[in-house]
C-alpha cells in the first residue's frame, strides 16, 4: 500500500457517498479503514474485505492510482482558477456554493478552506474569514502538508485581518512571523515569503520600530532577483521611501519614490502610483520645496478626478498632506478646504489610521487658528478612533495636543484633566514595558 493508493480508495468511498461508519463490520473496524486510506499496511484479508465492500478488485489498484492522480491534478487546476477569480474580485455566491460542495467531498480541504477564507476576506466578514484560515493551519499541519505553503499563506491573511479589523499591529506582526517561520523555501507559492516580509516591514513601521523595519527591508532588497510579484516590489519602493523620509535621509528617499513611481506608471498600477506620489510630496515638503510638493500632490489627485481608482482611502492621505502643505505656507482657506475634504473622505473610507491622522492634522490646524471648540471636537473624535482601533502612537500625541489646546483656551480644569489622561496612558505603557 502507498499513500497515493490510500487517497484513491478514500476518493472512491466518497464518490459512492459512503462514510467510514457505513463500511464498519466485525473484523473491519473504523481504525483499520482509516489505516487503509492513509496507505498504511493492514492484513491482506481486511484489505480484500474493504475492497469488496467498495465493489473493486485489488488488481485495479494501478489504474485507480493513475485515475486518482489525474483527478487530483484536475481539481488542483480548478481550485487554482477559483483562487484567481477571488483575487480578481470576480467571485459571487455560486462560487461559494461550489466551495461548500468541494468541502463536503473532503478533497484538498486545506486549499478549499483557504479559498473560503479569501472569499469572506473580500467581503470584510472578518470572523468567518479568520475561522477558515485557522482551519487551513490546523488541517495542513495535521496532514503534514508544509510544501504547499498554505500555512504561511493563511498566516499572511490572518495578519491582515488583525490589522484591518482591529488595527492590532502586534498580533499582525506575530502572524507574519509565524508565516515566515513555517515557510518552505522548496515548496509552492514561493512569492508568499515576500508578501510576508513586506507585511512585516509595514507593521514594524506602524509600530514605530523604524530601524527594525529598515533592516528587514534591506534583507528583502538583497533578494530582489527572486522577486516575481510587481505588487511586492512597488510596496518595497514606497515603504523604503517613506522610512528614509522619516529618518530624514531625503535624497535617498526621493530616489526610491521616483523610481517606484516610474515603475508603477509603466505598469499602470494606479493605487501604488498615488501612494508613491503622496510619499514623494511628503519628502519635498520636508525639504521645504513647497512648489514642487504641491504639483506632486495635485498629480496624485488626478487619479481621483479621472476615476482611475475605486475607493477613496488613499486620497485621505493626499488631501491631509495638501492641507498641511498649505498650512505651512499660511494659505489658510486652501488648507481648511483640503482638511475638510480629507475628513469627509476619511469618514466614508473606514480606513482608521488615515482618518485618525486627518482628524489630528485638522485639529492642530484649528487650534493654531485659535478655533478651540472646533479643535476640541476633532481631537475628541480622533481620540475615540485611536482608542477603538488601538492606535496607541496616535493616542499619545492626540492627548498631549488636546491638553495644549485646553491650555491655550484658558480652560485650566480641562487642561488638568487632559494631563491626567496623558499620565494614565504613560503609566499604562510603562507597565506594559515592564511586563
Amino acid at each position: 500500500m502507498s499513500r497515493q493508493m490510500g487517497n484513491a480508495l478514500r476518493a472512491i468511498r466518497k464518490e459512492k457517498g459512503l462514510r467510514i461508519a457505513d463500511l464498519v463490520e466485525k473484523g473491519l473496524s473504523s481504525a483499520t479503514i482509516s489505516f487503509i486510506e492513509q496507505g498504511k499496511s493492514v492484513k491482506e484479508s481486511k484489505l480484500h474485505r474493504y475492497c469488496e465492500k467498495l465493489g473493486i478488485q485489488p488488481a485495479q489498484f494501478p489504474h485507480l492510482v493513475e485515475h486518482q492522480q489525474k483527478s487530483h491534478s484536475q481539481l488542483q487546476m480548478h481550485l487554482s482558477l477559483l483562487e484567481s477569480k477571488i483575487q480578481l474580485h470576480l467571485e459571487d455566491s455560486s462560487l461559494l456554493a461550489e466551495l461548500r460542495k468541494l468541502e463536503k467531498q473532503g478533497e484538498m480541504l486545506s486549499t478549499v478552506y483557504f479559498l473560503k477564507g479569501l472569499y469572506y476576506f473580500n467581503r470584510k466578514n472578518w470572523d468567518r474569514s479568520r475561522k477558515y484560515l485557522e482551519r487551513v493551519v490546523e488541517t495542513a499541519a495535521k496532514q503534514k502538508d508544509f510544501t504547499s505553503n498554505l500555512i504561511a499563506s493563511a498566516y499572511k491573511e490572518l495578519a491582515r485581518i488583525s490589522f484591518f479589523q482591529k488595527n492590532d499591529l502586534k498580533a499582525a506582526l506575530h502572524y507574519v512571523q509565524l508565516g515566515l517561520d513555517g515557510y518552505d523555501s522548496n515548496g509552492e507559492r514561493a512569492e508568499i515569503k515576500f508578501f510576508l516580509m513586506i507585511g512585516k516591514v509595514i507593521y514594524l513601521e506602524k509600530l514605530n520600530r523604524i530601524d527594525d523595519a529598515l533592516h528587514t527591508l534591506d534583507i528583502l532588497w538583497d533578494e530582489y532577483a527572486e522577486l516575481s510579484g510587481l505588487e511586492v516590489l512597488l510596496n518595497m519602493y514606497e515603504i523604503k521611501a517613506s522610512l528614509l523620509n522619516r529618518k530624514k535621509d531625503f535624497n535617498k528617499a526621493i530616489k526610491y519614490a521616483v523610481e517606484g513611481y516610474r515603475l508603477a506608471s509603466k505598469n499602470k498600477s494606479y493605487r501604488r502610483a498615488v501612494e508613491l506620489l503622496t510619499t514623494w510630496g511628503n519628502i519635498l515638503t520636508n525639504l521645504e520645496d513647497y512648489r514642487n510638493a504641491e504639483q506632486i500632490y495635485l498629480l496624485a489627485l488626478e487619479f481621483k478626478i479621472k476615476k482611475k481608482i475605486e475607493g477613496n482611502n488613499l486620497f485621505v492621505s493626499t488631501y491631509t498632506h495638501l492641507g498641511l502643505l498649505y498650512s505651512k505656507q499660511k494659505q489658510v482657506e486652501k488648507a481648511r478646504d483640503y482638511f475638510e475634504k480629507a475628513i469627509k473622505e476619511g469618514k466614508q473610507s473606514k480606513d482608521a489610521p488615515r482618518y485618525c491622522f486627518a482628524l489630528m492634522s485638522f485639529a492642530d490646524f484649528e487650534s493654531n487658528q485659535r478655533k478651540f471648540p472646533s479643535a476640541v471636537l476633532y481631537y475628541e473624535e480622533a481620540k475615540n478612533l485611536a482608542k477603538d482601533y488601538h492606535l496607541e502612537n496616535y493616542l499619545e500625541v492626540i492627548l498631549v495636543h488636546l491638553a495644549d489646546c485646553w491650555k491655550k483656551a484658558g480652560e485650566k480644569d480641562r487642561y488638568i484633566r487632559s494631563l491626567e489622561e496623558v499620565q494614565k496612558l504613560l503609566l499604562l505603557k510603562g507597565g506594559e514595558n515592564i511586563g
